[in-house]
């Protein structure tokens, strides 16, 4: 609601990425476009990560603008994607299918990342010098580093995991947490290979933690 109001007031389009609709663990999931009434939003979503479909490069654009002020954009929008864009037929045709029949399937996908998001929270829990706020959406994680070590920071901290465990994770500061004590973890992976890549992170932790 303050975005909506903020872009309002000095009439801007609010630009929102809305790709983990369908991932929401806890409570609903509401579009922005319901949110910032009376304000032109565009939407972008696709099929990567709902429908698991990350090579076919296939998405779609929605454009919310009671006031019509965004037809003469949705228009150049259509005809660029006439003239100069076109996702393969077969997966076109597949994604149409998969939007009329196969919501049970994404709610399986729901239900999976449900039960490997609340495995990888207990497994962090269990590392003494990582603590972790239960992700609400999506399939990511950031886990706060509580210990402090010879590692320095959260990049060195990812440095050295990857060159002497073999896990990769992504500094928090690449995702503009500039704290210098999280980094981004995907939890994906089956639950052997959560498990392993936990120990591993726990094992480096104990390693190199300031005594």
């Amino acid at each position: 609601a303050g975005l909506a109001e903020a872009a309002a007031s000095v009439g801007a389009v609010v630009v929102s990425d809305e790709i983990y609709d369908a991932l929401v663990f806890e409570g609903r999931f509401r579009s922005t476009a319901a949110a910032a009434k009376g304000v032109p939003v565009i939407g972008l979503n696709g099929f990567s990560k709902r429908w698991l479909a990350t090579g076919w490069r296939l998405g779609y654009v929605y454009f919310s603008s009671p006031g019509g002020e965004l037809e003469e954009v949705k228009e150049a929008v259509v005809r660029l994607a006439r003239t100069r864009l076109c996702a393969p037929t077969p997966a076109q045709r597949a994604a149409a299918l998969a939007l009329k029949q196969g919501e049970g399937f994404v709610e399986s996908v729901r239900e999976e990342m449900r039960r490997r998001r609340d495995l990888f929270a207990k497994l962090v829990g269990e590392v003494e010098g990582l603590e972790l706020a239960k992700p609400q959406a999506a399939f990511y994680a950031y886990p706060r580093l509580a210990a402090k070590g010879d590692w320095g920071d959260d990049l060195g901290f990812a440095r050295g995991l990857l060159e002497e465990e073999g896990v990769a994770v992504v500094h928090g500061r690449g995702f503009y947490d500039y704290s210098g004590d999280r980094f981004r973890a995907v939890f994906l992976p089956p639950p052997d290979v959560l498990e392993e890549a936990v120990e591993r992170i726990g094992r480096y932790i104990r390693r190199h933690a300031a005594a």
